[in-house]
């Protein structure tokens, strides 16, 4: 399966992502570790996505990473993002769109909200954009920072009154749950708990993540609650996510077990065009909490 972009996804990666690093500002560090080197250098600066984005690296702010990260990687997650998503619906019958909460772990420059408006796109006649609530979870400040700037950036692809909101990992414990009580209006939630290629981090510290989010699952048992993963196809990626999956058993269950894919998208970046298609390897599923699973088995 090969994709392209839907029209306003690309008008978005066209108009905002790549000129942020097309017509990034010449300093010395980025004439030399950009303009001069090649991209297989470039993805080494920040680890193949992997960096923390919190440290000068190369004297290249952590900015200046997030920048290069997005340029080389949001595309492809993207496309992988809108894949799980279209497959969840179309196949399991997972409707994600009614009073959405979507809390991003990992939230990186908000890749999974793009992913997902696209999902809208593909799902909805009209097309006045994304109606959800986003929180996002980062450990690292320059990436939020610049998924603020991404929503913006996003234009009308999200519902005028859709909302943003980032925070800290330490500051999710305890901030998480009053944030989507904010958001509840008297009525049944649906809160989407994203995990996109977070556990391949070995920055992750899983045991937090486990007891965080099985605060959240005690919390809401009467809502609609999903878990979405996906990650690289690799054995050493997803030794965390096993160890999750062991620690949740019996709160979160799969609507399907692990599926394994080989897909490949079209790229918009001037530097990537010469490589289409390009290829992702992903393995993803989607976990359901016991109201969500009873509510679908009784259809």
């Amino acid at each position: 399966m090969v994709y392209n972009l839907h029209t306003r996804i690309k008008e978005f990666f066209e108009g905002f992502i790549n000129p942020a690093f097309e017509s990034h500002e010449r300093s010395a560090a980025w004439v030399k570790e950009i303009i001069d080197r090649d991209w297989r250098h470039h993805s080494s600066l920040i680890e193949r996505g992997q960096s923390s984005f919190k440290n000068e690296v190369a004297g290249l702010s952590p900015r200046d990473q997030v920048i290069l990260y997005c340029y080389y990687y949001m595309q492809m997650h993207t496309v992988s993002g809108f894949h799980v998503y279209k497959n969840a619906f179309k196949n399991h019958g997972i409707s994600f769109l009614r009073n959405l909460v979507f809390v991003d772990f990992g939230c990186g420059p908000i890749t999974s909200a793009i992913s997902m408006a696209w999902y809208y796109l593909a799902n909805k006649r009209h097309v006045d954009g994304l109606p959800l609530n986003y929180i996002g979870i980062d450990t690292s400040k320059a990436m939020g920072l610049f998924g603020k700037e991404v929503w913006a950036g996003a234009k009308d692809l999200f519902h005028a009154e859709s909302t943003i909101d980032v925070m800290s990992r330490t500051k999710a414990q305890s901030g998480l749950v009053p944030l989507i009580e904010k958001y509840r209006n008297d009525r049944k939630l649906t809160i989407c708990l994203n995990c996109s290629y977070l556990f391949g981090s070995e920055k992750l510290d899983v045991d937090y993540l486990i007891a965080l989010i099985r605060n959240l699952l005690e919390t809401y048992p009467e809502d609609r609650v999903c878990l979405v993963f996906q990650n690289a196809d690799y054995l050493s990626k997803n030794f965390k996510w096993e160890k999750f999956k062991r620690n949740t058993a019996g709160m979160l269950f799969p609507r399907y077990a692990d599926m394994t894919e080989k897909l490949y998208y079209n790229d918009v970046t001037a530097k990537r065009l010469q490589g289409n298609p390009w290829p992702i390897k992903l393995r993803h599923a989607i976990l359901l909490n016991q109201s969500w699973k009873e509510e679908l088995e009784t259809k």
